[in-house]
């Protein structure tokens, strides 16, 4: 019978590891794309400011998988984990509300983050960031970012504000 039992778990620990596959770990890295500069003009509180569009290029996401000893294929997840909202003026009321939307050949625009001033007052900038399945994106060798505010503030001066995306990347290997 104990002999019995002993083959019993030589063959359980056998079955379990000869059905193992190669993937046998997820592991999660980052990416952050290169800062976003847009420059607004003097304006008046309330004004809806269509902010320029600007084009993220892809191709550094390349060297950011190989390093992580991961390829393309094996990505089954990109996502936004952070969005950074740093206006030069310092002044955290610059907008009343600012969203942020993706697009990609081929692909719909995608909103991707909402700050809205009232909510974050004495917090700085920290947008709401939606939830989104981001993998065909990236893998375009670019896409856009185009950003909608509503000024909080009327300016005379001219000022800028710098937008960081940081991708959270989820791949078996």
């Amino acid at each position: 019978m104990k002999a019995f039992i002993k083959a019993m778990c030589i063959s359980l620990i056998c079955m379990l590891f000869s059905a193992c596959d190669k993937s046998l770990l997820d592991v999660d890295f980052t990416y952050t794309a290169k800062s976003m500069t847009f420059q607004i003009d003097s304006t008046t509180q309330g004004k809806v400011l269509a902010l320029d569009t600007v084009l993220i290029d892809n191709t550094s996401f390349d060297s950011v998988v190989k390093a992580n000893k991961a390829q393309k294929s094996d990505i089954e997840s990109i996502k936004i984990s952070s969005i950074t909202v740093v206006p030069d003026s310092g002044r955290d009321d610059i907008f009343q509300s600012l969203d942020g939307y993706l697009v990609a050949d081929g692909l719909s625009e995608q909103k991707i983050m909402h700050a809205n001033y009232a909510a974050t007052i004495q917090a700085g900038i920290n947008p709401i960031i939606y939830d989104v399945q981001l993998l065909d994106y990236i893998n375009k060798p670019s896409m856009k970012f185009r950003a909608v505010a509503v000024a909080g503030v009327n300016t005379k001066e001219i000022s800028k504000v710098k937008i960081t995306i940081k991708y959270k990347i989820t791949a078996k290997i």
